[in-house]
């Protein structure tokens, strides 16, 4: 059950979408949203320059600062929910870790690439999270609607990301939801490795009343995010969930990954777990 809400954006006229569906979303759920406005600086005031990041409160901010946190504030007012704003101004690398200190929640919300004018401000946000909150992140591309979780696709490996991201699954997913258990393989699987691949979760799932069937996906030669994606969106899934996993820089750019790949290339809504 979702009761908390944590949404953080950079741009509030750009991310005027996500403030929509979340806080209508958080309006028909109860849950209560705190909304992380980002506000990047080449460089910070010498006033200020002792600090790692500042939390300015709303009441304070000043120029382009007070301007962004006012249009998440409108924009938040007209969709009835109940929030709060977390304004920060700083440069971004100190921006990441700041949001990472205001993610106590039940879900992380972040918009898509174009929500996020800064680049690579929304990739070390994510990164950070990821390494650092345990909360589930849910990517949300302009556009689409929060998803109810009534039909999910979960991307399995028999990994710890996979097993927290089933955990967080069947935390947030509606009661008797159908669930898609979804491993790519260059080969089948049979007997003992299979059952333990798909049967053991299939069970767990059934056991706390989700409608849970395996699928398996064999030699598939395009990446695993595309091939998820591709999934998802042929079963009309509301919703793609996998294990995240991070890595340097320059080993994602060399290695790629299934996280990487769907943090910045994914057009469905994906929940990550780590």
């Amino acid at each position: 059950m979702i009761r908390d809400i944590v949404a953080i954006v950079e741009d509030g006229e750009k991310a005027g979408a996500l403030l929509d569906a979340v806080g209508g979303f958080a309006r028909q759920t109860g849950a209560f949203l705190k909304l992380v406005v980002l506000t990047p600086a080449q460089k910070v005031s010498p006033a200020i320059a002792p600090l790692e990041s500042l939390y300015v409160p709303d009441v304070v901010l000043l120029g382009d600062d007070a301007a962004n946190v006012d249009a998440v504030r409108t924009r938040l007012a007209q969709t009835g929910c109940a929030f709060e704003i977390v304004g920060l101004y700083d440069d971004g690398s100190a921006l990441a870790r700041a949001a990472s200190l205001r993610q106590l929640g039940d879900l992380i919300v972040i918009g898509g690439r174009g929500d996020w004018p800064t680049a690579g401000l929304r990739t070390r946000v994510i990164e950070t999270l990821l390494r650092s909150s345990g909360t589930p992140i849910l990517l949300l591309p302009a556009g689409l609607p929060m998803p109810r979780m009534r039909h999910v696709v979960l991307g399995w490996t028999p990994t710890s990301p996979a097993f927290r991201a089933l955990h967080d699954l069947i935390r947030l997913a509606e009661p008797g939801a159908a669930i898609d258990v979804v491993t790519i393989a260059p080969a089948p699987r049979t007997g003992d490795e299979a059952d333990v691949s798909h049967g053991e979760v299939e069970r767990h799932l059934a056991r706390h009343g989700f409608v849970a069937q395996g699928q398996w996906i064999i030699g598939d030669h395009q990446p695993d995010a595309t091939t998820l994606e591709r999934y998802a969106r042929g079963v009309a899934a509301d919703l793609l969930v996998v294990g995240g996993t991070t890595h340097s820089h320059l080993r994602n750019r060399i290695l790629g990954g299934v996280t990487s790949d769907l943090i910045e290339r994914a057009d469905t809504a994906v929940l990550i777990s780590q």
